[in-house]
């Protein structure tokens, strides 16, 4: 069974706002979990948007299809470029922070060297002024020490791009072979030359 990307007015306000509040007031390990749901949800929405409209995209989706989980949806988006390497490196440290609260035998908090070490390596993006007012964000925002504050921030960040870069990218519909149709086209109407090869 396919997993189902969230579609898009659905990430957006007020569920970025919510989303603040709900990992502020949770467990630790229930902070981590929702923000990792959260992201790989995101990720999902960007490449569907991207993708073509098939059951094939559909499939790809499936938990054991080729993006059946948040590591391949985090390299997918990096090697088609919507993603940076910075932000990346990130999502592979949220994954890793996640997986360790999800998978920890005793209860844990973000007070473990561990996590403390994982959080420190984050490189905690700037959020604009517009943006942190709009979700109303602390006035500290901007520097956050603490590493759950530093977890949060990023995973805020970092959603909030990649469901902009989905929301631009859904507005442009696409098909299958549209490339080369307005290759032939532009050909066509002289737009491009097209030299033929001697063999």
């Amino acid at each position: 069974m396919a997993r189902k990307p969230i579609p898009l007015d659905k990430l957006f306000f007020p569920a970025l706002q919510n989303f603040m509040k709900a990992i502020k007031g949770q467990s630790p390990l229930a902070c981590t979990l929702i923000v990792g749901a959260s992201l790989e949800n995101a990720l999902m929405s960007l490449l569907h948007a991207y993708f073509i409209k098939s059951t094939v995209t559909e499939s790809l989706f499936a938990t054991r299809g080729a993006l059946g989980s948040f590591a391949s949806c985090r390299d997918m988006a990096y090697c088609l470029g919507f993603i940076s390497e910075e932000t990346y490196k990130n999502l592979e440290l949220i994954g890793r922070i996640r997986n360790r609260f999800a998978h920890a035998t005793s209860d844990i908090d973000f007070a473990d060297a561990e996590i403390i070490n994982l959080c420190k390596q984050i490189q905690v993006p700037q959020i604009p002024d517009n943006i942190a007012k709009m979700v109303s964000l602390d006035p500290d925002y901007k520097k956050p020490t603490d590493p759950k504050d530093i977890f949060t921030s990023a995973s805020f960040t970092i959603h909030f791009d990649i469901i902009l870069k989905a929301s631009a990218l859904e507005r442009q519909p696409k098909q299958a072979g549209l490339f080369v149709y307005d290759l032939m086209k532009a050909a066509t109407e002289g737009r491009i030359k097209i030299q033929e090869k001697t063999y």
